[in-house]
């Protein structure tokens, strides 16, 4: 095989790649009680009743809409976390219960969403 065909097939693989996470379904899941009062990345201290989000694909102090079905909130990212956006195709955002509740119930442990970034 030579070189140049190598790279075509290295560029599809990646085209391939993209495609597929455009095409994904974003998630949310939702972390507890457990961790209240623990440091979070931004230097605060988790808040379980707290209307945040914790995510490696936005920043710290992004501000997301989130929708599922008929119902939306909006949350401020202050943590990183949730599962590395690296194993999985689609954005994923980790929500306290408190937020994951306002779209679905907490029993189902995540849902597909909709998600637009706002700040």
């Amino acid at each position: 095989m030579s070189l140049k065909d190598k790279f075509r097939i290295g560029a599809a693989a990646v085209l391939l790649f993209f495609m597929l996470k455009a095409c994904a379904p974003d998630r949310a899941t939702w972390y507890g009680q457990n961790l209240r009062g623990k440091k979070m990345a931004n230097g605060q201290p988790f808040d379980p009743n707290g209307l945040t989000a914790a995510s490696w694909d936005y920043p710290l102090g992004a501000k997301l809409k989130l929708v599922h079905g008929q119902k939306s909130i909006v949350v401020e990212v202050t943590d990183h976390g949730g599962e590395p956006a690296f194993l999985q195709f689609g954005k994923t955002v980790d929500l306290t219960r408190s937020a994951f509740a306002r779209l679905e119930d907490p029993k189902t442990g995540s849902t597909h969403i909709k998600i637009k970034r706002l700040k």
